[in-house]
């Protein structure tokens, strides 16, 4: 570029001197204010060639630095099975690449119309985990929805989202979001809030969907192993119900030994299994294990039709709630149960008629899926076979 010039410097200078009926001192004025711009814009040229170098070496160093922090960010994102310790593993490393004053994971609940924060890093009052967000109203849904990076540089001035008091009131004035998307199927976003308004650009969409690149990856194979740990768990658990029967002469301490096996090898909060006493119209607690078990006695009782293990006991039909504060139908056996976030029951049938139910819960919200609700379904219909046996066992006596 600077050759050019030099080139193009000599060649005004001659072209300059060619032209006829021109003073030469007139041309000489003329070819000197050339030759003085062109020597300035050389000049200029030379110190913005410098600055573009300096850029350059930066801009490769600050490449660099992204690369060692998606390395660490990989490492730790392949370091966990669980969805929730590979953030807590790759949040740290965020900062490398970014700066923010929190960090938001909203995944899509099991319905797909709403958002639950799953984790808020570092934690803050304002924006509670486990708090559900409309997809449609919130600005953590609109990457979902768009499929595409969403920034908002004014919080305050931004229109109207569900989050936007709970942001504010957290001091909140930016943020950027990117959904994390397997195969285009949405399973929720990671959002960086800053209190400084207009802290993102589009210069940091690249960046931050490498990394929502990296976490749904982790995510879909935690989801993969978890489904193959359930499938797992499930056949533990009907070869557990198996033994049982041939071996157990009371119902009760074949209900119990099922009950502590779905327990640990599903890892539930708690279970509790229920008998139907028809001439009653009473579920009686058969056999519990978990958090609950301590807190119900085993001569507990509630009517049928009546809260959750009631109206599965009264339609025979399958009930799973994902958020319990979402159900009205809902009773509670005790004061302690308001930590459940999940509830899931099935109804006990041999051919047709209810015997009892299983009820699972879980402390979070959104805990349970098909994988679940196909596995209780299976090990209640093992548990009908084995209690039939055993009651046909005992009458022949």
């Amino acid at each position: 570029m600077l050759n050019t010039l030099r080139v193009l410097k000599r060649s005004a200078a001659e072209v300059i001197a060619e032209v006829e009926g021109v003073p030469d001192d007139v041309t000489g004025t003329a070819t000197r204010m050339l030759s003085d711009r062109l020597d300035e814009t050389t000049v200029e040229i030379s110190e913005l060639l410098e600055q573009a170098a300096e850029r350059e070496a930066a801009e490769s160093q600050r490449e660099l630095r992204q690369l060692g922090a998606i390395a660490q960010i990989t490492a730790a994102a392949v370091s966990s099975l669980d969805v929730r310790r590979v953030f807590e593993a790759v949040a740290p490393q965020l900062p490398r690449l970014f700066k923010f004053d929190r960090l938001i994971l909203g995944l899509v609940t099991s319905s797909g119309d709403a958002l639950r924060l799953a984790a808020v890093w570092p934690p803050a009052e304002a924006l509670r985990e486990g708090t559900v967000l409309p997809l449609r109203q919130s600005a953590l849904g609109h990457p979902i929805l768009d499929h595409g990076p969403f920034i908002v540089s004014d919080v305050e001035k931004a229109p109207a989202f569900a989050e936007r008091d709970l942001l504010l009131s957290d001091g909140i004035r930016s943020l950027i979001a990117m959904p994390l998307l397997a195969r285009d199927k949405p399973l929720g976003a990671l959002c960086l809030l800053s209190r400084a308004p207009a802290a993102y650009s589009t210069s940091d969409i690249a960046a931050l969907r490498g990394v929502a690149g990296q976490l749904t990856t982790a995510f879909v194979c935690a989801d993969l192993l978890d489904t193959e740990r359930k499938r797992s768990a499930e056949l533990h658990v009907v070869n557990e119900v198996a033994k049982k029967a041939l071996t157990a002469a009371d119902v009760g301490d074949i209900l119990q030994a099922v009950t502590a096996s779905i327990q640990k090898h599903f890892a539930y909060y708690d279970v509790s299994l229920f008998l139907l006493e028809a001439e009653r119209r009473e579920l009686a607690l058969a056999a519990g294990a978990g958090a609950y078990s301590r807190s119900l006695s085993p001569g507990y009782r509630q009517p049928l039709g009546v809260g959750v293990i009631g109206l599965v006991a009264q339609s025979g039909e399958s009930l799973m709630i994902n958020d319990v504060t979402k159900e009205p139908r809902r009773v509670l056996a005790f004061p302690g149960e308001t930590t459940t976030g999940s509830e899931l029951c099935v109804p006990i049938k041999l051919r047709g008629e209810v015997l009892g139910v299983i009820n699972v819960e879980c402390e979070r919200t959104d805990a349970f899926d098909q994988d679940d609700l196909t596995a209780m379904e299976t090990i209640a219909d093992e548990i009908a076979q084995v209690v039939e046996t055993v009651r046909l066992r005992a009458g022949q006596r």
